[in-house]
C-alpha cells in the first residue's frame, strides 16, 4: 500500500487506503481522472501483440489487465463484459493523482501477485508510467499509456 501526500492539507506518509487523512480528516485522494457521467477513463499501450488496458474509476479505484491482440472498438467490445472492478479475475488497486503536478501513483493486485506503477500525466494526455512488477521482479520505465476514451454502461466513448 503505497504512502501518499493527503491532496487537502499536504500531510506526507499518509496511506492511500485511508478513508480519512488523520491530519485533517478529509478524503486524502484527489479529485478523478474520470469526467462526471462516465464510469471509468481507460489507458492502454499496446506492444507485441499484446494490450495492456489501466481503468480509472472516480471513487479512486484503478483496474488493470493485459490481454492479447491489437486494441481496437472490437477488442474492447469483446472484454468490456470482464473488464470492470466487479470482475474478480482483474488486477484492482487505488490510484493517487496530484492534479498540482499530475503525477500518478497506484498498485494493482491480483491471484498471480502486485505490480506498482507511479509516472505523470503528460500535457498531450498520455501517461507515462515506471512500472515494477513483483510477479516477475522486473523494472520497466517510461511505458507509455495513450488515453483511448470514457467507458458508460460498457461502452467506449472514444477519445473524448
Amino acid at each position: 500500500m503505497p504512502l501518499i501526500t493527503c491532496y487537502e492539507c499536504g500531510r506526507e506518509n499518509v496511506s492511500d487506503n485511508e478513508a480519512k487523512c488523520p491530519g485533517c480528516g478529509e478524503n486524502p485522494l484527489p479529485p478523478s481522472l474520470v469526467k462526471a457521467g462516465y464510469d471509468y477513463a481507460l489507458y492502454a499501450n499496446e506492444n507485441a501483440g499484446l494490450v495492456k488496458c489501466i481503468g480509472f474509476y472516480a471513487d479512486g479505484t484503478v483496474i488493470a489487465q493485459t490481454i492479447s491482440g491489437r486494441f481496437s472498438l472490437e477488442l474492447f467490445a469483446r472484454i468490456t463484459k470482464w473488464f470492470n472492478k466487479g470482475h474478480e479475475a482483474v488486477s484492482k488497486g487505488q490510484y493517487s493523482h496530484n492534479v498540482k503536478t499530475d503525477n500518478v501513483c497506484f498498485s494493482t493486485v491480483s491471484e498471480s501477485g502486485t505490480v506498482d506503477y507511479s509516472g505523470i500525466i503528460n500535457p498531450d494526455g498520455t501517461i507515462m508510467l515506471d512500472i515494477y512488477s513483483h510477479i516477475v521482479k522486473k523494472k520497466t520505465p517510461g511505458v507509455i499509456y495513450r488515453f483511448a476514451g470514457y467507458v458508460k454502461n460498457g461502452q467506449l466513448e472514444a477519445g473524448k
